[in-house]
């Protein structure tokens, strides 16, 4: 923007500068016409014979006129490219102003984007730190669960261990229980073996029994006969 405020004071100081010169160049034709005309009363005053001199100098004036007519046209001519390069000029800061417009408008773009990526950035910065919280709960959990693993791991030994003992002493009561379920098998068939032999025994211990009942009977009978004898 402080170039364009120079580039328009430049503008103006040119644009008076061209006013002041054609204000001179103005005065100073004024000037040699109240020049021309004192000269001309004068010598019309004077003699007829001056008048060819006076004749001379309108001539003079008249080339003077023309040259005068010439500048003027040149600083026309230069006024006018002055004024078609002020036009330029002119589209050259509409241009320049259109893009400033442009620019400002990125720029607020921008700056909203930036706002928006800003808000991104904290809403990504507020969920990494509850990420991070929620990590090192689950670490804490982890290590819990770890922990608590290990001692299960360690109760699981001692559960084997005991395990493994309580298998080798059932293997140990199995064979035992074997032998034993053997010896009284042995011991069935023995005691089946001693049953018939005592159910034989008694047999003849009543065969016995009633023969012996017999002979009592006899030998009463005799002692009976005895005594009456």
């Amino acid at each position: 923007m402080r170039w364009f405020g120079n580039i328009t004071r430049c503008f103006c100081n040119i644009t008076h500068i061209a006013h002041c010169f054609f204000n001179i160049t103005r005065c100073f034709c004024n000037i040699m016409y109240c020049f021309c005309n004192i000269m001309h009363f004068a010598l019309f005053l004077q003699q007829h014979a001056l008048f060819l001199q006076q004749q001379a100098l309108f001539l003079q004036h008249h080339a003077l006129f023309l040259q005068h007519r010439a500048l003027v046209r040149q600083h026309h001519t230069l006024f006018l490219q002055h004024h078609v390069l002020f036009l330029q000029q002119h589209a050259l800061f509409l241009q320049h102003h259109a893009l400033v417009l442009q620019h400002n408008a990125l720029f607020l773009q921008h700056h909203t984007l930036f706002l928006q990526h800003h808000a991104l950035v904290r809403q990504h910065q507020a969920l990494f730190l509850q990420h991070r919280t929620l990590v090192r709960q689950d670490n804490a959990l982890f290590l819990q669960h770890h922990t608590l693993f290990l001692q299960h791991h360690a109760l699981f030994l001692q559960h084997h261990a005991l395990f493994l003992q309580h298998h080798a002493l059932f293997l140990q009561q199995r064979a035992l229980f074997l032998q034993h379920h053997a010896l009284f098998l042995q011991h069935r068939a023995l005691f089946l073996q001693h049953h018939a032999l005592f159910l034989q025994h008694h047999v003849l211990f009543l065969q016995h029994y009633a023969f012996f009942l017999q002979h009592h009977a006899l030998f009463l009978q005799h002692h009976a006969l005895f005594l009456q004898h």
